[in-house]
């Protein structure tokens, strides 16, 4: 319906109906001259991909209005994005509007794949599709639901009871996550700085001891890296095997010019039992906040 509008818009205005553009007091419409603010109102309320796809080409006039910045930061606002004060400020400070528009625009398309799990098939359900996994002791298996532990929680927000379980030597799994081919380049990350928030969710049979250990690293474009690493371990203090935990760390202080997120997850039992003893995982999570 939209991409209807604008194609009468459209012909109007290229002479086959009676519109034209008054460019100082707004849009001329079949002799009805609609002021700016009103066309921008009501622009804030159409879905932002109709807007990039066919609002743009309707006219000069369109076009001006929708290579606004001033226009996108409404729209973010109407859509209900939100944005940290920090993130905001840096936005505006950015001296490329392009940039700006570039960014707000991908965020009210959904088209930036900011606040939401950029690991895929994060429990399992998929077996091992999208990881790389390196096999250790009987292999590492999924089960489902855990096999020796309580359920995996609701606060895990996971849609299966799927986990993975490792055995007596350190089996380990491994996620690139290529931050260009999602749609952040580099240049994105630099100017919004989000908050990396990594996290997973483990477990230890009620009969053996476990332990898990991941490590995140920060690949830049120059080839530079940045490690940051989490560790788990039944045997901690107020550990209840069979129970599930949730360890969790946000990176926020990192340099510019990340474009690669390396995910790696190992797991193994303390115990040295042949099966699958080792620790349980579900809920290997990488989220950018902003």
């Amino acid at each position: 319906m939209f991409a209807h509008i604008m194609s009468s818009f459209k012909n109007a205005i290229e002479g086959r109906g009676t519109c034209g553009v008054n460019t100082d007091n707004g849009y001329n419409w079949c002799g009805h001259l609609i002021p700016e603010d009103v066309i921008i109102n009501i622009f804030t309320y159409v879905p932002a991909k109709d807007l990039i796809k066919s609002g743009v080409i309707v006219c000069k006039y369109w076009h001006h209005l929708l290579n606004c910045q001033h226009f996108w930061f409404l729209k973010l606002k109407t859509d209900g994005v939100r944005l940290s004060n920090a993130r905001r400020q840096r936005l505006q400070s950015e001296e490329d509007e392009r940039k700006i528009i570039y960014i707000i625009q991908g965020l009210c398309s959904g088209k930036l794949p900011f606040n939401q799990n950029l690991i895929l098939n994060p429990c399992g359900r998929d077996r091992f599709e999208h990881w790389r996994v390196g096999h250790g002791g009987d292999r590492i298996v999924i089960e489902c639901p855990p096999v020796g532990s309580d359920e995996i929680p609701r606060e895990a927000s996971v849609p299966t009871q799927h986990c993975f379980v490792t055995s007596y030597y350190p089996g380990t799994r491994i996620q690139v996550i290529d931050l260009e081919k999602r749609g952040i380049n580099a240049w994105i990350m630099d100017i919004l700085k989000p908050e990396i928030h990594i996290s997973e969710w483990v477990s230890a049979r009620w009969d053996c001891n476990s332990q898990s250990f991941v490590e995140v690293r920060l690949q830049r474009v120059d080839e530079g890296e940045i490690e940051v690493n989490m560790e788990w371990s039944s045997l901690d203090n107020d550990i209840v095997c069979r129970k599930w935990y949730k360890i969790s760390r946000v990176i926020e202080d990192y340099p510019e010019g990340i474009n690669n997120i390396i995910y790696s997850s190992t797991g193994q039992d303390h115990q040295y039992w042949a099966g699958h003893y080792g620790a349980k995982t579900a809920g290997s999570s990488v989220v950018l906040v902003i």
